[in-house]
């Protein structure tokens, strides 16, 4: 327990991860470091990769902004809307040499890379949610710590969708679009919470989507206390 630890400081601690997870999930490439490592070809990506990181402020302002404006929680806009931020002079040259990779791969690498990159995430978003667990009892802000811990279950839910629509064969790629775009939100609002750009309140919109859309599915325990919570006013 530790009165100390907030939402707010939770999501500042794991900002890198979250910016690495966003890239990732936009931009497959990206999180396949480790399978590009493998196959001895790491040196394909390593600069877009660091090129990206370097721009981390400035792709974080951007996304959260033309992103979170645009789709007003309409997740089916999503493709679009990233592909606008993907043609920015100050990071076209980088993403258009990851795609361009990531197309020219065989399909089966393609479907492991997303693996990866969704097992990635999983383990990201697992270990914020540890923290969560640990300090939410005695927190200024245990309300907003519950918010970001159902959050982080709905992405959870997420990733597991896209696990078993990539495993299907062929590859469910329209379930898969869908869940990744969810999560390309979820991600970006995440990071603008961590610049104090919306609150943690924001997140309501999401949850309550997934948990309408996926309760059936959910296996194992439903935190019914946090559900609750979207009955409040903002």
């Amino acid at each position: 327990m530790n009165e100390t630890v907030t939402s707010f400081g939770i999501l500042q601690t794991f900002s890198e991860e979250l910016y690495n997870a966003l890239i990732s999930v936009l931009s497959p490439v990206t999180g396949g470091a480790d399978y590009f490592k493998k196959m001895h070809k790491e040196y394909r990506i390593r600069k877009e990769i660091h090129s990206l990181r370097r721009k981390q402020r400035e792709f974080v302002l951007a996304t959260t902004g033309t992103l979170l404006q645009e789709i007003a929680g309409e997740y089916d806009k999503v493709g679009e809307t990233l592909k606008k931020i993907q043609r920015d002079p100050q990071f076209k040259k980088d993403f258009e040499k990851l795609n361009n990779l990531f197309h020219s791969l065989d399909p089966q690498d393609q479907v492991n890379i997303i693996c990866e990159t969704a097992k990635m995430t999983q383990k990201m978003f697992s270990a914020m949610q540890d923290e969560i667990s640990k300090n939410t009892v005695g927190s200024s802000d245990p309300k907003r710590m519950l918010i970001l811990g159902q959050a982080l279950r709905c992405g959870e839910q997420m990733l597991g969708t896209i696990a078993g629509s990539m495993k299907k064969r062929p590859p469910d790629m329209r379930q898969t679009t869908f869940c990744i775009n969810f999560l390309l939100v979820l991600l970006a609002k995440l990071l603008a919470i961590s610049i104090e750009k919306i609150e943690v309140e924001a997140l309501y919109k999401d949850i309550a989507f997934c948990i309408y859309h996926t309760k059936p599915q959910i296996k194992g325990p439903i935190d019914e206390a946090a559900f609750a919570i979207l009955g409040e006013d903002e």
